[in-house]
């Protein structure tokens, strides 16, 4: 039975084994028998993500749903293919693996995004539907001004209808996801719970005004709050039927307005390298550093030091070892009064006379 190799860690997948191939972009999976070893490499990873990346952003792009982030991520995932398979045919392995790194990492930040694009296109097709139903009912109460009970009713149900149809042909959304009903089934039981919380409390709170009345009498009027709504809700579009063109202007300029924003646009975040010429260096070394706040708490032990040096000492290689010191204030800063103006330190860098003399260029 052929099987895929799913590779995961606290981050999300890594890589996603599956014996993909041009005739077989879903991949076909492996058959190993009795005795026998596969061996799998960065170049299977990366081989088989390409097709998942692309196979998902050509389905996407299909339904007109694409962000930068995923376009700029899909240019760099076909570019280091063609430079991996240049390097392979001219048998530069350096030059090989470097790129199938490279490209491994872009096919997974296409795939990582394209998951993202689809998460983040049916909720905002689930957003749609439920603004779609406060714009009907609102619609319905300016057009049937005369119609009243079931033909009200109707009206509000053709004019539901006709706008998901629309945004349906419109949002990519409606036709992405597998069940989109399934997930408006979902959120309107959680909206409906909502509700029933609501007369719940509402129910409560009417039942303790009644004891309160019960026992100190009526000594205090309350208003509303609903009511209240409910009525400024009534005259607000009894005072819209008014001026059908100012109030047909505002509402087209608030469906275009939102549809802009919300239904055409999206937002992420990406991390992006460039290079910058930093010049000359002072000196030809490898720094040694463990990240904050890991630095705080596991600083590196000198037995790495002593290591080195032994090495040296055997004159295995010429090198100069320098051991730095940071020193963390409490509560990872320092405030220190500088003229008019405080500066805030995070550490202070102890190094050795000999490191210092090198770095004078430099500093």
């Amino acid at each position: 039975m052929p099987s895929e190799i799913l590779v995961r860690s606290q981050a999300g997948i890594l890589a996603v084994l599956n014996n993909a191939s041009d005739n077989h972009p879903e991949g076909e999976g492996y058959k190993i028998g009795f005795g026998e070893t596969a061996t799998l490499t960065v170049f299977d990873a990366s081989r088989d993500m390409f097709y998942l990346a692309h196979a998902r952003a050509g389905f996407l792009m299909a339904k007109m749903s694409a962000n930068p982030k995923l376009v700029l991520y899909l240019e760099r995932m076909y570019r280091f293919r063609q430079l991996s398979e240049e390097a392979f045919q001219n048998g530069d392995r350096g030059k090989l693996y470097s790129y199938s790194v490279a490209y491994w990492q872009y096919a997974l930040n296409a795939y990582h995004s394209s998951f993202s694009l689809v998460y983040d296109t049916v909720n905002t097709a689930t957003f749609f539907f439920f603004l779609s139903a406060a714009f009907t009912i609102l619609l319905g109460r300016l057009l049937g001004r005369r119609e009243g009970g079931l033909r009200r009713m109707m009206v509000i149900v053709v004019l539901f209808l006709v706008t998901n149809i629309a945004l349906g042909t419109v949002h990519p959304g409606y036709t992405i996801s597998s069940n989109i009903w399934m997930l408006v089934d979902g959120l309107s039981v959680i909206l409906f719970s909502f509700l029933l919380f609501y007369v719940v409390v509402d129910e409560f709170n009417s039942a303790v005004k009644s004891i309160s009345r019960t026992i100190l009498g009526s000594h205090s009027s309350d208003i509303e709050r609903g009511s209240l709504v409910f009525s400024a809700i009534s005259m607000g579009i009894e005072n819209l039927r008014k001026r059908p063109i100012r109030t047909g202007l505002a509402l087209s300029t608030i469906v275009i307005t939102v549809s802009a924003m919300t239904l055409f646009t999206t937002m992420g975040v990406m991390v992006y390298s460039y290079r910058t010429s930093l010049g000359a260096s002072p000196y030809t070394g490898v720094l040694v550093k463990r990240p904050l706040p890991d630095a705080l708490y596991a600083p590196i032990s000198e037995l790495y030091l002593l290591a080195v040096e032994d090495i040296v000492s055997e004159e295995v290689l010429e090198i100069q070892v320098n051991p730095r010191a940071w020193v963390y204030p409490p509560g990872q800063k320092m405030l220190v009064a500088w003229r008019p103006e405080n500066s805030t330190i995070r550490g202070v860098l102890a190094m050795t006379t000999e490191e210092a003399q090198v770095l004078e260029a430099a500093l």
